[in-house]
C-alpha cells in the first residue's frame, strides 16, 4: 500500500508509510483530533507531533480523554511552537495516564546495543531499540524463527519491490528478505 500512496502522492515510501500510519493512528485512537485535522483547524505538524506523543498510551478511556481535550484545546493554540506543543501533550498525558510517561522513560533506560567479537573477522550485534511498527498482514503471528516463513516473504517482497539497501533498486524478488533495513 505505501508503494501505491507513495507513487500517487510523488513522495518517498517511507514518507508514505509515514502518512499511512498517521491516517491509521487517527483513525484508530484519535478520532476527535482527526476531525480537527480534516476541518484544517490544526496543520500536519501539529496533528503530527500530538501522535508521536500519545502513541505510549495504553488505557482506553486515559486514550479518548486525552483525545477529546486535545481536540477542545489545539485549534486554540495555533501559534505554539512545536517545542511547546509537544511539551503541552506530554504534560496531558501525564496527567491523565502517568504509566505513559514511566514506560517511556523505562524504554530510554532500557535501550543498548552490544557489538562483541565472535571469531576472527566476525561480530555479533545485540540490543533493544525502539521498536519500530511494521505493517504486518493482518492475523499474522510472530515468526518463530529466523527464516521468514513463506507467506511473510511473499508480504515483504510486494511492500518492498525493490530491495531496501541504500543505493539499490534490484528486485525484491531476488533479493533476501532478511536484508532488508529500515
Amino acid at each position: 500500500m505505501a508503494a501505491e500512496v507513495s507513487a500517487a502522492l510523488r513522495v518517498s515510501r517511507g514518507a508514505a508509510a509515514c502518512q499511512i500510519d498517521h491516517a491509521v493512528t487517527l483513525r484508530d485512537r484519535l478520532p476527535k483530533v482527526a476531525e480537527v485535522f480534516a476541518s484544517g483547524a490544526i496543520d500536519y505538524r501539529r496533528m503530527a507531533t500530538i501522535v508521536y506523543r500519545t502513541g505510549l498510551i495504553a488505557d482506553a478511556d486515559a486514550l479518548a480523554t486525552v483525545d477529546a481535550r486535545l481536540a477542545m484545546w489545539v485549534p486554540r493554540w495555533p501559534a505554539m511552537t512545536a517545542p511547546k506543543l509537544a511539551d503541552r501533550v506530554d504534560r496531558l498525558v501525564a496527567a491523565v495516564d502517568p504509566d505513559a510517561v514511566r514506560r517511556a522513560r523505562e524504554s530510554a533506560r532500557d535501550r543498548f546495543v552490544d557489538v562483541d567479537a565472535v571469531d576472527a573477522g566476525l561480530s555479533e550485534i545485540t540490543g533493544r531499540v525502539f521498536p519500530h511498527r511494521l505493517a504486518m498482514p493482518v492475523g499474522t503471528a510472530p515468526e518463530p524463527c529466523y527464516r521468514p516463513s513463506q507467506a511473510l516473504a511473499d508480504f515483504v517482497r510486494c511492500r518492498d519491490l525493490t530491495y531496501r539497501f541504500p543505493g539499490c533498486d534490484q528486485p525484491a524478488v531476488v533479493c533476501d528478505v532478511d536484508h532488508t533495513i529500515a
